[in-house]
């Protein structure tokens, strides 16, 4: 690999931690017991192994503040536009597919529909924090079928076909349109870890 990974300093980094930490404090990973935060650290770590620039990888700590951390949603987004500015804002926003600021979200198969149009015609600058972070859930799979087994398709409410499929799809619209070197990086690694999913067995419950 040519390329040179951007380099930051801790201090670059430290607001963005931060603010993560805070807003998703005490929150646990889906069907686990594992701390939430591990998600957005690992997020933020694929994108720099990718290349990401410093807003980028913000915006990957960042990517699940609006959707999922704790507190008032508007009060989020202007804090996230105050202290990071408009490119980290608008990554982070275009990676929030439900704003709905303490309400139920909407069904999963028409609002992962309206996330898949958006993310076939968005900028390669935030095609690379998604593929990022829907590499990380699919690594967590993967990491619970070798610990578990079958049984860790349990913790998705849409089940292994359903899932398997949304992956696909967000292959294909992170594909469309311009891509960058980076990207396309990132999205063979992503498409080859799909395909490790399809091969794990699903009668094998350890």
């Amino acid at each position: 690999m040519s390329r040179r990974p951007p380099r930051f300093a801790s201090a670059d980094l430290s607001r963005a931690l931060a603010y993560a930490a805070e807003v998703h404090e005490g929150q646990l990973r889906k069907g686990g017991d594992t701390p939430y935060y591990s998600h957005p650290l690992l997020v933020a770590a694929i994108a720099m192994e990718f290349g990401a620039d410093l807003e980028q990888v913000q915006a990957a700590l960042l990517h699940d503040v609006i959707e999922d951390g704790a507190g008032p949603g508007p009060e989020k987004r202007a804090r996230l536009r105050q202290a990071f500015g408009e490119r980290v804002y608008e990554i982070v926003d275009f990676c929030t597919d439900s704003d709905v600021d303490g309400h139920p979200k909407d069904p999963w198969q028409p609002r992962k529909m309206a996330y898949l149009e958006r993310l076939a015609v968005t900028t390669p600058d935030s095609k690379l924090v998604a593929a990022a972070d829907k590499l990380s859930n699919v690594l967590t799979t993967l990491f619970d079928l070798r610990r578990h087994g079958s049984l860790a398709w349990n913790r998705f409410r849409q089940g292994r076909e359903r899932m398997l499929w949304y992956y696909d799809e967000c292959l294909k619209a992170l594909s469309a349109g311009e891509t960058t070197p980076q990207l396309r990086e990132v999205l063979a690694e992503f498409e080859a870890r799909i395909a490790e999913l399809k091969a794990f067995p699903i009668d094998d419950e350890r």
